[in-house]
């Protein structure tokens, strides 16, 4: 009977495992680039559950804005981070159901963190409307170039401050 010492089975398990891991590795990279190929050939239409037709046009050429894709990786309108978001605000995440809501509604200091009653998801059909709101006298957002997106993203900032 071979003794096994606790010293032992460390080394013969770390050896597996790096024996194992380059293997590894190398297969989940061209999985995630093969993704990133047959994602920008064969898309289908994403169907939306929170967003409507007009948040979800800007919520995608927004995040196609900020996460581009590139000659290597896929960008964030290619993984689908749009419907990721929307799946999270139509979710119990959007519904604030782990936020303590019961007032009192008073202003708070920085340090006290989220301090208003409304739900993440109430925020962001607020904040897409407003935004919407405000530039429909221009160009809605998502029709834009992207040149003329972020002139716009640079001249509006940084936002006003409110008055107190």
């Amino acid at each position: 009977m071979t003794d096994l010492s606790r010293r032992a089975v460390i080394k013969a398990t770390g050896a597996a495992g790096v024996s194992i891991l380059p293997v590894g590795l190398a297969g989940h990279e061209a999985t995630a680039q093969e993704a990133a190929t047959v994602g920008a050939r064969g898309a289908q239409p994403t169907t939306y559950l929170f967003f409507n037709p007009e948040e979800a046009a800007f919520v995608e050429a927004a995040v196609a804005r900020l996460i581009p894709a590139d000659d290597k990786w896929p960008g964030a309108l290619e993984v689908g981070v749009p419907n990721y978001i929307d799946k999270q605000l139509n979710g119990a995440w959007g519904a604030g159901e782990r936020l303590y809501r019961s007032g009192p509604w008073q202003a708070g200091t920085s340090s006290q963190g989220y301090q208003l009653p409304f739900t993440p998801a109430e925020l962001y059909r607020t904040a897409l409307g407003a935004i919407n709101a405000e530039l429909k006298a221009k160009t809605p957002f998502a029709p834009r170039s992207s040149m003329t997106r972020m002139s716009t993203s640079i001249r509006s900032w940084p936002p006003a401050r409110a008055v107190r």
